[in-house]
């Protein structure tokens, strides 16, 4: 035990340090209850009180994941007495040091160097955007775990694709099938994720066929069509328990309206000021608010599609922000203007409305999911708020220069390794095929995941913790990417 614990000293070092400063934060800083977090909240306790008969009867609610760990955390203080904020902290920290401890072992399927698996580790830690998640009520902490667990189930399929066990290949099929019904019951999203995935295994399939490697051929096709069935059979189940409550056959709320709202808001006309702010907004709203001004940054957010889907007319518009949409809008039909508040099916109609919108105008669409999509490597930031932290703390995240070094550093960083893994992935892919190559097959996963989420997200709308499932992937090829700079160098010295 001694020495094991000797040549675990450094990594222990990094944990130890991670988990005094996770302690104080537990009990020093304070969930902050607004905006979406109140849903999240209330679902959850009503969820505890009234049971799944009441979640279904009253919804669609948001993923069930996180709502069913925020009953755990409810049921747990009712009996212990101890604060509600307390327990959901300590399963969110939780969530955080599995998350640490699954990186490090994919980073170890890399190769890595220890000195950088330990700064690797130790950011995700401590990094402010991943603690703002573990301390904040919002579901993104949920998904970290899961999303890694995703990988390894996935790189451990591609060592297993030439196996005579058909067996061994169904129960993956099952247990990938099964994680990913997990994902999208923690993030609705990972059920259209899986579908990149299938993406990549119908190309594995093609290319073994041309090589002639028919087991491997087989094998993938097998696992992708059982997985493929136990995601959909639990989500058919799941949106049709909505269905037979509520009359919604739908996961969670808001996807129609949402969707909607992002669409009228994408096929405005446009101009070269709403083109350069949007440009602005890729770094952050600092940088949008320092060349623009509020009303032009505030387009570029969220408020503009939020206002279309819910905005009752200008007429009754009681503020600038309001009027200054609906007039870049030009007094187009809301939807309120298409839809009575009797009308039967009114999801249906609301997302057929929406690709009416993009038909209309395919190009404006899609320049605007253009420049949503790198707004993703931004995920990094002291001041994404929804907690209170000690005021020392408070501070020192207030701070420009610390907020520009975190945000625009971890972004530079993200950039190039997401560019340099494109590169990588490209130059050596003759090793698509070669089950025996982990430090490829990891690296391919991890950025099939990456491009998938992000281009799925950027068809709508990014927000800073919307990146955060995907945070701790951007962290090990960072590392990757370091480790492979450092060995080159290396070998030419």
């Amino acid at each position: 035990m001694l020495e094991w614990m000797n040549k675990q000293k450094s990594y222990l070092v990094i944990f130890g340090i991670c988990l005094c400063f996770w302690i104080y934060l537990l009990f020093a800083s304070q969930m902050e209850i607004k905006m979406d977090a109140i849903g999240y909240l209330q679902s959850g306790k009503l969820l505890y009180e009234q049971g799944w008969s009441w979640f279904f009867q009253t919804g669609p609610h948001r993923e069930p994941v996180y709502l069913m760990v925020m009953a755990a955390s409810h049921f747990l203080a009712a009996k212990t007495n101890i604060d509600f904020q307390i327990i959901q902290k300590i399963f969110q920290l939780l969530c955080l040091l599995i998350t640490q401890l699954l990186a490090l072992w994919i980073m170890g399927q890399l190769k890595i160097r220890r000195v950088f698996k330990l700064i690797a580790v130790g950011y995700i830690g401590l990094s402010p955007a991943l603690l703002n998640a573990a301390l904040s009520l919002y579901s993104e902490i949920v998904t970290l775990p899961v999303a890694l667990l995703l990988i390894i189930i996935l790189y451990r399929l591609w060592g297993k694709l030439s196996s005579e066990n058909i067996a061994q290949i169904i129960n993956i099929g099952i247990l990938l099938g099964s994680v990913f019904l997990i994902a999208t019951f923690a993030k609705a999203v990972f059920e259209h994720v899986f579908k990149v995935v299938l993406i990549l295994f119908f190309l594995y399939a093609a290319l073994s066929a041309k090589k002639r490697k028919w087991r491997q051929c087989k094998n993938i096709i097998v696992v992708g069509f059982i997985s493929f069935c136990v995601l959909s059979a639990g989500v058919f189940a799941y949106k049709y328990a909505n269905y037979k409550s509520n009359g919604n056959f739908q996961m969670t709320t808001r996807f129609d309206y949402a969707f909607f709202g992002i669409t009228y808001k994408r096929t405005n006309d446009i101009n070269a000021k709403i083109i350069l702010s949007h440009l602005a907004g890729i770094p952050g709203e600092g940088v949008c608010r320092s060349l623009f001004s509020r009303l032009d940054c505030d387009y570029t957010m969220f408020y503009a599609s939020d206002y279309y889907f819910g905005a009752a007319g200008k007429d009754k518009c009681q503020d600038e922000r309001c009027r200054y949409f609906l007039d870049i809008g030009r007094n187009r039909p809301l939807l309120k203007d298409h839809l009575s508040a009797e009308e039967k099916d009114r999801s249906k109609k609301t997302v057929k409305l929406a690709i009416n919108h993009i038909l209309e105008r395919p190009h404006y669409y899609a320049l605007f999911c253009l420049l949503e999509f790198p707004k993703m490597f931004f995920w990094e930031s002291t001041k994404i708020g929804f907690v209170a932290y000690p005021k020392w703390l408070a501070e020192i995240h207030s701070q420009k220069a610390v907020r520009f070094i975190v945000r625009f550093g971890a972004g530079v960083l993200t950039i190039c390794a997401f560019v340099y893994h494109c590169a990588f992935l490209w130059r050596r892919r003759r090793q698509f095929l070669d089950k025996k190559n982990n430090d490829y097959a990891v690296r391919l996963l991890l950025m099939t995941i990456i491009i998938g989420f992000m281009g799925l997200y950027a068809l709508f709308l990014i927000l800073t913790r919307y990146a955060f499932p995907i945070a701790p992937f951007y962290i090990i090829l960072i590392a990757a990417m370091v480790n492979d700079f450092i060995e080159l160098r290396g070998h030419n010295t």
